[in-house]
């Protein structure tokens, strides 16, 4: 019976990665298989009357001792483990290059975007408010942003078309008794003291497109839900904060106060959004910082405004059902 001669490499132990690993013992496993087969072969040739002993011997003797036949090719495999390597290297090194640009490119982009808004700001408020002007806030913050900004301008100042279809204050002392505090403090925590009795105002009804649109909003939705036990236990919230994340009515209200907020008997909900409109100097975007640094020269002036908002019962029924 032929034996297997002792092999070095099956004492040391393997200090192979993973890919290697696996492709050794997967190899490995086929040739010990074929091993056998060949072991098997060789000892009936050997045993054959027919065939001379000392040639059966070492053609079988030189099959089982072959490495070809029992361990893989080593060199072949760090071979091939090397290619892998070199390849993922090489792929993970182009992906984070593309990375690399994508965010060069968008940070480049959008400081070239920045630039020409906040330079564009500056034109239109600087040259008077004109048709170009006007498009770019639409397009940019949105239509009652829009309106809202045009009668901030020191030339138009609560004075354009839309503002006069609506009440204008010219002193927060014309507000009535029981929103003329919340006014105030709203004043005084945007602008400071010193201007609570410097701007003036605006009311708007609850019929204008403005308060229809605050009405429908996700943010007034979402705030009837969680506040729906407060409203179904004592049907009334005193003051609250909303801030508005959709494009028009961030621009128009950011963040603004809740006062009154009633359910009614008739199943409505009904309250009073107040907000004083000015540029808010820890806000870095472009057309912010313009209006901003317009305001500071007085081409832009600040004033408080007073929303009616009115929740029809069908939608207030739903905001509180979750729906």
């Amino acid at each position: 019976m032929f034996k297997k001669k002792n092999r070095q490499s099956e004492d040391k132990p393997l200090l192979l990665n993973g890919y290697v690993l696996e492709t050794y013992n997967g190899e490995k496993s086929s040739n010990k298989r074929r091993f056998e087969k060949n072991e098997k072969r060789a000892n009936l040739l050997y045993n054959h009357p027919d065939n001379e002993r000392e040639n059966i011997e070492g053609v079988a003797q030189k099959t089982i001792n072959s490495p070809k036949y029992f361990e893989p090719d080593f060199k072949t495999l760090e071979n091939k483990n090397s290619r892998v390597k070199e390849n993922f290297m090489r792929n993970l090194k182009y992906e984070r290059s593309i990375k690399e640009l994508q965010s060069n490119a968008k940070a480049l982009y959008n400081k070239q975007i920045n630039n020409i808004m906040r330079e564009s700001a500056d034109f239109f408020i600087n040259n008077g408010y004109n048709y170009v002007g006007t498009h770019l806030v639409k397009f940019s913050g949105g239509v009652d942003a829009e309106k809202y900004l045009r009668m901030s301008l020191n030339d138009q100042y609560l004075d354009t078309p839309f503002a006069r279809q609506n009440k204008i204050y010219k002193s927060v002392n014309e507000v009535s008794p029981f929103l003329r505090e919340h006014v105030k403090a709203k004043i005084v925590q945007q602008l400071g003291a010193e201007f609570v009795y410097k701007i003036g105002g605006i009311l708007f009804d609850n019929d204008i497109s403005v308060s229809k649109k605050i009405a429908e909003s996700k943010e007034v939705k979402e705030f009837i839900l969680k506040n729906r036990n407060v409203l179904l236990n004592y049907g009334f919230i005193k003051k609250d904060s909303i801030a508005f994340k959709e494009k028009n009515l961030h621009n128009a209200y950011g963040l603004a106060d809740i006062i009154d907020m009633y359910l009614t008997p008739e199943g409505e909900i009904t309250f009073y959004l107040i907000d004083v409109y000015d540029f808010n100097k820890y806000d870095t975007r472009p057309q912010v910082e313009a209006g901003r640094r317009n305001q500071e020269k007085g081409r832009i002036l600040p004033y408080f405004s007073i929303t009616s908002v009115k929740i029809e019962k069908e939608r207030a029924q739903r905001y509180l059902n979750g729906n």
